[in-house]
């Protein structure tokens, strides 16, 4: 029997040891997968795993893994899902006082309304972004709302305030520190990008079109968002000032980004943007043929009507969640502010009373004092001195004690004083012993 008991006990002990290690290792092998996936540019698998273990048992989500798939979901402008994971990523933040990844959240929020066209709502949330990143002090969001605010003048040709909102975020991004959990993390590079792109725009030179193709075929090397990014840009703006053959060369240059990376089963609609911005080059340039082949191209995948509402009916439920949690933290906030300065005027009220009171206690002793010092310890009637400073100030029932001057004195009226002063002092003896 103790045999069997040892067998056992030895046995948990192995299990206690190795499982810990085991179960380490496979997610460790998950994630070391999805990152092989992504370097690949096999965007669909790596989407696939990660959302197929983004919630534990209790239907917790994994932050991290939310946030990679947020960052897919934006480069395929995958809205409706990009909405609601970001919904999901700022009410983790809330509920575990997990201040970055609430800022994170809102920055995707912000992000996805931009593409949308919402410039009110992305605003909005870009403004709860930097509120949390100035409270908290992370440069990574200060950096982000000015980028942003960049492109939303941009996208208004306001450029003198979009230069000025870059500049500002340069330096936030130099100072930011980029967790290793970022599959983009461009954000310094794009920025510089979209500050040399400006300052061609507002150039007066007449060679803007090479410095368009210089500073596209500048990130040719750099990785897939980079390059894609930043060669569309610059096509979309050689089409604007008719240098259509240089657009349709950076357009091509980015398309051909778009085919190394296999999306899977994502929704993938930007390509149709691209192609709409190609085709208009080849029609401006008179290359009807390669034009109507662009947009009769329906290769990419079309919105699923019955997901998008089921989305947005969870989009709607998780929003009156989190407004609902919001005003639930302002009411609670403004109960601690209330209670506390209730709290403040009880404690100046027993304050005032404890000082009215010491100062009657004072002023009682002080009086004490001050009959003492005028009384005659035996007889309690004024002494000597206090009988003086009734006679020199002359102050008790307005009768008037006159001054002697000794030098005009006579005899006759110097009697005449002293009979003058007893009858003042007897008609004032019962004042002054009521003292």
């Amino acid at each position: 029997m103790k045999k069997v008991l040892k067998n056992i006990v030895n046995f948990t002990i192995i299990l206690v040891v190795i499982l810990p290690l085991f179960t380490t290792n496979i997610f460790a092998y998950e994630e070391q997968e999805v990152d092989k996936l992504l370097e690949e540019y096999k965007f669909g698998e790596a989407y696939k795993i990660l959302k197929e273990n983004l919630y534990d048992e209790d239907k917790n989500i994994d932050p991290i893994k939310i946030r990679k798939i947020l960052e897919l979901e934006f480069i395929v402008t995958d809205t409706s899902s990009m909405i609601l994971h970001a919904l999901e990523l700022v009410e983790y933040g809330q509920n575990s006082k997990d201040y970055y990844n609430q800022m994170i959240g809102y920055y995707y929020l912000g992000s996805v309304y931009y593409d949308l066209y919402d410039d009110t709502k992305a605003i909005e949330n870009f403004e709860k972004m930097l509120s949390i990143a100035q409270s908290k002090n992370y440069p990574l969001g200060k950096g982000m709302y000015y980028m942003f605010t960049g492109l939303i003048y941009s996208s208004y040709e306001d450029y003198d305030l979009a230069l000025e909102n870059f500049t500002k975020a340069q330096p936030y991004f130099e100072e930011a520190h980029l967790d290793e959990n970022w599959i983009f993390p461009n954000f310094k590079e794009n920025n510089k990008f979209m500050i040399d792109l400006i300052e061609i725009i507002l150039s007066k030179s007449q060679d803007k079109a090479s410095r368009f193709v210089e500073l596209g075929d500048a990130f040719k090397d750099k990785n897939w968002e980079l390059k894609y990014s930043s060669m569309s840009r610059c096509g979309y703006e050689l089409n604007k000032i008719g240098a259509f053959k240089e657009a349709a060369y950076m357009l091509e240059e980015s398309k051909k980004t778009i085919a190394l990376a296999d999306f899977g089963d994502m929704y993938n609609k930007f390509s149709g943007y691209m192609d709409y911005d190609l085709a208009y080059s080849y029609y401006s340039m008179g290359d009807f043929k390669r034009a109507s082949e662009l947009l009769l191209d329906e290769d990419y995948t079309t919105n699923d009507t019955k997901l998008e509402v089921e989305r947005g009916e969870l989009i709607n439920q998780k929003l009156r969640e989190i407004e609902s949690k919001e005003i639930k933290r302002q009411s609670e906030t403004k109960t601690k502010i209330i209670s506390a300065i209730s709290a403040l005027l009880v404690f100046l009220l027993i304050t005032i009373i404890i000082i009215v009171r010491q100062y009657k206690i004072t002023d009682k002793l002080n009086q004490e004092i001050y009959e003492k010092s005028i009384r005659d310890n035996m007889t309690g009637l004024f002494n000597r001195t206090e009988i003086i400073n009734l006679y020199q100030k002359n102050n008790c029932k307005n009768h008037h004690l006159y001054s002697l001057s000794w030098m005009n004195l006579s005899v006759s009226n110097f009697i005449k004083y002293v009979t003058n002063f007893i009858n003042v002092f007897n008609s004032n003896k019962d004042c002054i012993c009521s003292r």
